[in-house]
């Protein structure tokens, strides 16, 4: 599968999952068993608001670590190891996803906590002198099916600090939502390393949601009221009446990348990623 510095695709039980970087910002990306390192063009950059001191985990790496997966419901049994294979050199950080089934719309929350979680625990082990050049994610699913799916680290700055999320954000993406025909929205601050957005809605008629989501492509910023990379991570899934999903947008500033998922067949634009035939 075509890896460029600007995109990485996971196809997972046949259905695409689009994971793309914010705008230059490049993404190492391997599959399971493959440690070949994309190299990182031109210096790190910043998609946070500001920049400032990260904590190091202290006193302990992997109680650190645990504690931060914690606050990340869907990732669990972090671990910190060191990859020496070929040219790849140094810790390797690993976990499991929870996902309740292995298909694309049920795996993107997850893979959104993933890389939030990545670039999280990624720039408070830059705190303490570690530098990360490998990560290896595997989804779990409720009866013990494991399914390795690689993983990547974005060629970002590790000392971006992002805003805090306002009191009124719920009622704030409600309203939002509403205007784009969408009803029970539901808003949840995880608190990480700082503070990332989950938003889920409903749509009871599927075509004049995916028209809507063709016509808006700033869809995250007209939600939320604000730039979605002013956060460490917004997470946008948008589901059918029964609760199926139909359309997933994200962002993992954190790690500097981005994802957009659409239910196979439904009509809709992802926008700086190519359809699957």
């Amino acid at each position: 599968m075509r890896i460029s510095r600007t995109q990485r695709r996971l196809l997972l039980a046949g259905a695409l999952v689009a994971a793309i970087t914010i705008p230059v910002v490049a993404i190492a990306s391997r599959g399971p068993g493959h440690y070949r390192r994309t190299a990182p063009v031109g210096s790190r950059i910043q998609v946070s608001p500001s920049r400032g001191r990260i904590a190091p985990f202290r006193p302990n790496v992997d109680a650190g670590l645990v504690a931060l997966a914690h606050t990340l419901p869907l990732v669990r049994n972090p671990r910190l190891g060191r990859i020496d294979v070929d040219d790849v050199h140094g810790p390797l950080l690993e976990f499991d996803l929870a996902v309740p089934a292995l298909s694309g719309g049920r795996t993107a929350e997850a893979l959104w906590q993933g890389e939030v979680f990545t670039g999280a625990a990624a720039a408070r082990l830059a705190s303490g002198g570690a530098n990360l050049v490998e990560v290896q994610e595997t989804f779990v699913t409720p009866d013990g099916t494991r399914q390795p799916i690689g993983g990547g680290l974005g060629h970002v700055v590790r000392d971006q600090v992002f805003a805090k999320a306002s009191a009124d954000i719920a009622s704030n993406v409600a309203a939002n939502a509403a205007r784009f025909g969408l009803h029970d929205a539901r808003t949840e601050v995880l608190h990480g390393l700082q503070d990332a957005i989950e938003v889920h809605a409903r749509a009871d008629d599927v075509a004049k949601a995916a028209a809507e989501i063709r016509n808006s492509p700033g869809l995250l910023t007209e939600i939320l009221g604000s730039r979605p990379t002013n956060f460490e991570g917004v997470f946008l899934e948008i589901a059918d009446a029964d609760g199926n999903p139909i359309y997933v947008r994200a962002v993992a500033g954190s790690n500097g990348s981005s994802m957009v998922w659409g239910r196979p067949g439904l009509d809709v634009s992802l926008p700086g990623a190519s359809a699957a035939p």
